[in-house]
């Protein structure tokens, strides 16, 4: 299902998911109520997303399956599985395209495609910081559709502003 974190900006809503993903350690720990479990495997697109490739497609291939992410880049189920995760992110890039030339909107959306291909290699929750931020209206559309879908498949969570996410979330943590 879709769990979306909502509140003011500077709320947490970024610290809670960076808490999840492992990036944050408190040396007194932390008091956690109710049943709370993170999967060992998890996908986290960030709000200013980070590549470590030079090139899109190199970069959705970091996170792929072992044996799609070591073959060649010409091979057909790589290239499959790399255009599979542009589609779901409504990237519409060459895969050879510049990480570095993409705009923080397609940026985003890269973060979007690289989660896709965690979900493929086993990852069991996607976390997601403003998913829909910097972008149109009709991409974001598309894009909450995605999610929408992804959550059917593996939990989701997403911090966000986006009244229309909200909208098709099963659950709200204000």
């Amino acid at each position: 299902g879709l769990t979306v974190l909502t509140g003011a900006s500077g709320a947490g809503k970024s610290t809670v998911l960076a808490a999840l993903v492992g990036l944050l350690r408190s040396e007194r720990g932390v008091d956690v109520s109710g049943d709370v479990r993170v999967p060992p495997r998890v996908a986290f697109a960030a709000q200013r997303p980070v590549t470590l490739a030079p090139t899109v497609g190199e970069e959705i291939a970091l996170r792929l399956p072992d044996d799609l992410r070591t073959a060649p880049e010409d091979s057909p189920a790589r290239s499959a599985a790399v255009a599979a995760c542009l589609r779901f992110a409504c990237l519409p890039v060459d895969v050879n395209m510049p990480c570095i030339a993409l705009s923080p909107g397609q940026q985003r959306r890269l973060s979007l495609a690289r989660a896709r291909a965690s979900v493929m290699a086993g990852a069991g929750l996607v976390l997601l910081d403003e998913p829909t931020a910097h972008l149109d209206t009709a991409t974001a559309a598309d894009v909450r559709s995605r999610i929408a879908d992804l959550a059917q498949e593996v939990p989701v969570v997403a911090a966000t502003h986006d009244g229309a996410l909200v909208g098709v979330a099963d659950r709200r943590a204000h």
